[in-house]
């Protein structure tokens, strides 16, 4: 018979109240102020540092530190996982808690074209895959100043723009995988991988006989 996890933890004061008695007497620590214990914050699933009256998440330092969604799910994953024997594959996982699947960016991107081809069998089975990102993205450098005004962009933007739809419609798969070998301007168009990804993979779920076109 399958587990079942909301059954026994339905109320999410079951979840936070597991992670307060774990976690509460050490969160203050790291933050240097010499307080070993804490009380309950504004809401019930925060500490309260006793000196300096900081708020602070129940998750911070324990294995949810970070995670970006609802506690009930993240306890559901964690519970799932343990208690399958078998273990779960992540799509697996995702489909039944309802979760997408993230890209691991600290891979470079050689690893993520790589497992993209793996992922060509998921198309024969009529499964659509679509690569949503940015070719272009750093915030740090947007001239907010100027951001309606029509037609403007710096020159090295449009420069690696049209370097990277040029590539793409070469099916240029290798200067795209290493892009930081382009020029500087490909630098400061991806300070961090993880909106450039998905054209990685786009481009590794190509077959060699399909072409590129770019949609105006």
């Amino acid at each position: 018979m399958r587990l079942s996890f909301r059954s026994g933890f339905k109320p999410m004061k079951i979840v936070t109240g597991i992670l307060c008695r774990s976690g509460r007497a050490k969160i203050f620590r790291v933050r240097g102020v010499g307080v070993k214990s804490a009380i309950r914050g504004r809401l019930f699933y925060y500490s309260r540092c006793k000196r300096c009256g900081y708020d602070e998440s129940i998750t911070a330092n324990t294995i949810f530190h970070g995670v970006k969604m609802p506690l009930l799910k993240a306890f559901h994953m964690l519970f799932r996982i343990t208690a399958k024997k078998k273990g779960m594959s992540t799509i697996e996982l995702g489909t039944e808690v309802d979760v997408q699947l993230s890209i691991d960016y600290t891979k470079e991107a050689r690893y993520h074209f790589e497992l993209a081809k793996e992922l060509q069998a998921l198309r024969k089975r009529g499964v659509l895959i679509i690569g949503s990102g940015n070719m272009v993205h750093n915030l740090r450098m947007v001239n907010w100043q100027k951001l309606n005004e029509p037609g403007f962009a710096y020159d090295w933007v449009t420069e690696i723009n049209e370097t990277f739809k040029t590539l793409i419609l070469q099916n240029n798969a290798p200067a795209l995988i290493h892009y930081a070998q382009l020029e500087t301007a490909a630098k400061l168009a991806i300070p961090t991988p993880e909106h450039y990804i998905s054209l990685i993979y786009t481009m590794g779920l190509r077959n060699e006989k399909e072409g590129s076109h770019a949609i105006q």
